[in-house]
């Protein structure tokens, strides 16, 4: 099976665009996850005290619990990295979290809820899948693809990726990538 693109900025435009129809708070979750790399989990968590001006603080720990015949839970699951990280956002994006915050902060503590609950993340998966209808886009196209994107263009603009505190578990292991095994003469 041959590798998966990279989803193209025109068709992020257009399910932004898209998700702008069917609520404000859909497409800057949509935004959020392609400017900022934020999971379904993060988005339906997202809180108003964690935005400060062009800084929003994200808690990765949260985590989607499914249990057979109940709707999806949020529940705090401590990560193998840091269970907080603070991304630094463009004027637009905050600009539109500035325009929601004034109509909705009074309703919810959380970003994308009505209510004193947080929004359930199949509701950010719903307005993603709606969005990509709407635009068009391949239907192969997933949430998780927004921060790829989001990645890709973070290191293609000169951004490196955080660097890891410790060898990736295989190395710890003994196992290096073939590239960096040290070659064997044969006998």
């Amino acid at each position: 099976q041959a590798p998966r693109k990279l989803i193209s900025g025109d068709d992020v435009r257009a399910a932004i665009r898209a998700a702008r129809t069917i609520d404000p708070a859909a497409a800057l979750a949509l935004r959020l996850a392609a400017v900022a790399g934020l999971r379904r989990s993060e988005l339906a968590a997202l809180r108003w005290s964690e935005v400060d001006g062009d800084r929003l603080t994200v808690d990765s720990s949260v985590a989607i619990r499914r249990e057979e015949g109940a709707d999806p839970l949020l529940i705090d699951a401590p990560t193998k990295t840091a269970n907080q990280r603070t991304v630094r956002l463009d004027p637009a994006t905050v600009a539109e979290l500035a325009e929601l915050r004034r109509e909705r902060e009074a309703l919810s503590p959380y970003l994308f809820s009505l209510d004193e609950h947080p929004a359930p993340p199949a509701r950010v998966g719903w307005w993603w899948s709606r969005a990509r209808d709407l635009a068009g886009i391949d239907r192969r196209w997933r949430l998780y693809d927004l921060r790829h994107w989001s990645a890709t263009m973070a290191i293609s603009g000169g951004h490196d990726r955080p660097h890891r505190r410790r060898p990736p578990r295989s190395r710890q292991r003994g196992h290096d990538p073939p590239g960096l095994r040290p070659r064997r003469r044969l006998r």
